[in-house]
């Protein structure tokens, strides 16, 4: 990939995985994405400095590590305030979103929705997932009115009267309610409320070394007077990720995944493959009768990297010896906690979470 990051060859790769990304995630026209370097952490500094001035009130929910990290970086550009966080309880469980109280005069609020660093992998949902909640979630995203809400409710409760709706997602039927009722009643109007996404490729997206940015376009030009050029968001939206020279190996890979994930239908196929791999894996530790103890609230468990402990710690080292003659390697938890960690992201097989099911059942015999 030794090639030039203007020409002709390399722009058809970025503008191609651009496309495919906003076709994957439905990203609307009022949203730039960016493709950087730094890795998220660099966004923790990038955020703040884009979005408000020093003097500006924002909000953090903190909910493990890297939630902490980013509240940290934001003291140094804005007045960050720590709305809630799951320290205390050893970031196990997560508020419902609408429990938090957000500040009425903050820039933003800011929730780390994946935390991978600590023991206790946390993934942030919103709250328990009812129609009746994404509802309120979706309608509150689409800044609606009362005649919006009221239609919306009742398209919902009329689909529900339907027994063969009842296949369908309860996310998807109130995104249905919402945007047919938005339609009926003013045509398609964008939902605005979200500011800005940013992730790290490495694990699900491609390579380390590509940091994936989606940010609002107006919010874009707002940057501190101390902002360094290589965090200012505009520079790099008026120069199309190409204000210097960017990874372009790891954006071509990007490229392949970003097609793979629509050749197999797009991120709700995807979802259902990880929900199965989680639910075996899952299943296998609450069944275990406290040989194998998850510490993490049902409710928030991620679907990607699955902690877990042993009932005699001692057993620990040789159940990741034991794993490693097994070829399954990278078990071990993070240092600073211990313990193990599956992580079971996309590219990882049905088959490969079932043979880890399948050892751990035989290391719990053996052990037990």
């Amino acid at each position: 990939m030794e090639m030039s990051h203007r020409g002709k060859e390399f722009l058809s790769i970025i503008q191609k995985a651009e496309a495919d990304l906003r076709t994957l995630l439905n990203i609307s026209p009022e949203y730039s994405v960016l493709f950087l370097q730094g890795g998220a952490t660099t966004q923790f500094a990038a955020i703040p400095l884009n979005l408000c001035k020093p003097d500006d009130q924002v909000d953090y929910v903190v909910t493990g590590s890297w939630g902490d990290k980013a509240f940290k970086e934001a003291q140094k550009y804005s007045q960050p305030k720590v709305i809630w966080s799951g320290k205390s309880e050893k970031y196990t469980k997560i508020s419902a979103f609408e429990e938090l109280e957000q500040s009425p005069d903050a820039k933003y609020l800011h929730i780390c929705a994946k935390e991978n660093l600590m023991l206790n992998t946390l993934q942030f949902n919103m709250s328990v997932p009812t129609p009746y909640v994404f509802m309120k979630r979706f309608l509150k995203a689409a800044q609606s009115d009362k005649k919006l809400e009221l239609l919306s409710f009742f398209l919902m409760e009329l689909s529900l009267v339907e027994y063969e709706m009842l296949k369908f997602p309860p996310s998807l039927l109130a995104a249905a309610a919402v945007y047919t009722a938005q339609a009926t009643l003013y045509g398609f109007k964008q939902w605005s409320r979200t500011c800005v996404i940013y992730a790290g490729a490495q694990k699900n997206v491609g390579p380390s070394g590509v940091t994936v940015v989606i940010i609002r376009k107006d919010l874009i030009g707002n940057a501190q007077e101390i902002t360094p050029v290589m965090l200012d968001f505009k520079i790099h939206d008026e120069n199309k990720s190409l204000y210097n020279t960017p990874p372009c190996y790891g954006i071509y890979m990007c490229g392949l995944v970003f097609e793979d994930l629509l050749e197999q239908g797009g991120l709700g196929e995807i979802e259902k493959k990880n929900k199965r791999k989680a639910d075996l894996l899952y299943t296998a530790i609450d069944e275990s009768k406290g040989f194998y103890r998850c510490p993490v609230e049902k409710s928030v468990r991620s679907l990607m990297n699955v902690p877990f402990t042993l009932e005699k710690s001692e057993l620990e080292a040789e159940f990741v010896k034991e794993a490693a003659k097994e070829k399954m390697v990278q078990l071990k938890g993070h240092r600073s906690v211990g313990g193990m960690r599956a992580s079971i992201y996309n590219a990882m097989p049905l088959a490969g979470v079932e043979k880890l099911v399948a050892f751990m059942k035989d290391f719990q015999a053996k052990h037990a």
